[in-house]
């Protein structure tokens, strides 16, 4: 629930009950593959932006009776979209942002948007109201203040008060009206178990069935400069540059290997090989990195491509296994 509240604390239900004057169902939700995995879940789908996962389930997208899309640019969701209400971008609306330092910051409109293009909070009141519920929210103020009201952390939050410091970290209550710098700091009661997580230079042991045709633990993830399917970072200055600099070394994306292992195997920097795992492979570009641990790979999917092509395709392994690796080779090419 908002503000980290848990499912099964009644009263924090009661509280969003009352002050939304509405019956909320006691359920915990479900993720994206689990609704649209549910033939019989969902009739309609609202999007807000959208990131990879999404994209894999086109098929049963195309199946629902009503799709539609919230969005500040185009992407390859758009196209599935029957509806699309273009939103303004961070810089032409206000709004605020918390970082992963839980640093509130306010952000105010820069530049007036295209004719036609409102704030997403406008757009959804627009439409709750049309569907008979009485949102009355006139700013993002209004909003920030409704968050103020619900969630403990953001109590002592305002607007006014964000406009004259440079952010605030939650917990900003009336024990911390001026935010709070060390999260549990002050809980002496808690505590964490830290769990060695390996050095440089150690071995990961490999399942003894796997080991002979998969000998590499595959991880994917993000890059740096490629994120939610680039919409907003091909469109700022410095992650473009980057991006594309990246993209001329790397123009079909790499797989990172650790030194030992790619003295090993003899390849070299730039190097194509094939990444096959049991399902699909990808050629990919060899970068020979330090910060691989001998016996893993790592692949960031900074490429459109990489997506539908290798990753879509290992989803179900992926899902089943618990330490979330895939079991691959390498092989040269050529």
């Amino acid at each position: 629930l908002p503000g980290y509240a848990a499912v099964t604390d009644e009263q924090a239900w009661e509280k969003l009950e009352n002050f939304w004057r509405v019956r909320l169902d006691r359920w915990p939700g479900r993720n994206v593959d689990a609704c649209l995995s549910d033939q019989e879940a969902i009739k309609a789908l609202f999007i807000v932006d959208h990131d990879e996962e999404i994209i894999r389930h086109v098929n049963r997208i195309n199946q629902l009776d009503l799709v539609v899309y919230f969005g500040a640019y185009h992407n390859s969701f758009a196209s599935l979209a029957d509806v699309i209400f273009p939103r303004t971008s961070y810089v032409e609306g206000d709004g605020t942002y918390t970082n992963s330092e839980r640093r509130v910051q306010l952000a105010q409109k820069k530049i007036d948007p295209p004719a036609g293009v409102r704030p997403l909070w406008e757009i959804l009141t627009a439409l709750a109201r049309a569907l008979g519920h009485n949102w009355n929210y006139h700013s993002a103020e209004d909003i920030m203040s409704e968050i103020s009201q619900l969630v403990p952390y953001y109590s002592g939050l305002t607007y006014e008060k964000l406009t004259t410091r440079l952010g605030l970290k939650w917990p900003c209550d009336d024990l911390h009206p001026e935010g709070t710098d060390c999260l549990l700091a002050e809980d002496a009661g808690r505590r964490f178990q830290f769990i060695p997580a390996g050095w440089p230079g150690q071995s990961l042991a490999y399942d003894q069935e796997i080991q002979k045709d998969f000998p590499f633990k595959l991880v994917v993830g993000r890059s740096n400069y490629f994120w939610h399917q680039n919409s907003v970072m091909k469109r700022t200055f410095i992650p473009k540059r980057e991006y594309n600099a990246l993209l001329l070394l790397y123009p079909r994306g790499f797989v990172e290997i650790s030194e030992e292992d790619a003295r090993r195997l003899g390849l070299r920097e730039k190097q194509l090989v094939r990444v096959v795992a049991e399902s699909a492979e990808v050629r990919l570009a060899v970068r020979i990195s330090r910060d691989i641990l001998s016996g893993m790979l790592y692949i960031p999917y900074f490429i459109d491509e990489m997506i539908p092509e290798f990753l879509h395709r290992q989803v179900v392994d992926l899902e089943k296994n618990e330490e979330f690796f895939l079991p691959v080779r390498l092989e040269k090419v050529g």
